[in-house]
């Protein structure tokens, strides 16, 4: 299984904490992310990709609406590194 990994801009999820570098795995729902807070602590959290929500608790409430955003960023840049092929993300 191919591990893609992606940086881009930095991302606000909200409660100060952004996000500007992730991991997915191939055929793989859940991406794990690096959540940095406003304080520069840096950790990792599993994203479901297709319920737009973290898997693993994080420092202070991220906002749906960001996370939807980020959704989006990650799956925008997973299709471009797989040459825009059909993926299982497609109705996000």
């Amino acid at each position: 299984m191919t591990t893609r990994e992606f940086s881009f801009w930095p991302v606000s999820i909200g409660g100060g904490m952004s996000v500007s570098r992730a991991w997915v795995q191939d055929q793989s729902p859940i991406a794990l992310v690096q959540v940095v807070s406003k304080t520069g602590v840096e950790s990792k959290s599993r994203l479901d990709l297709q319920k737009a929500m973290f898997i693993d608790p994080l420092p202070s409430k991220p906002r749906q609406h960001n996370i939807r955003g980020l959704v989006h960023i990650v799956v925008t840049q997973l299709k471009w590194q797989i040459g825009q092929q059909e993926t299982k993300y497609e109705r996000i």
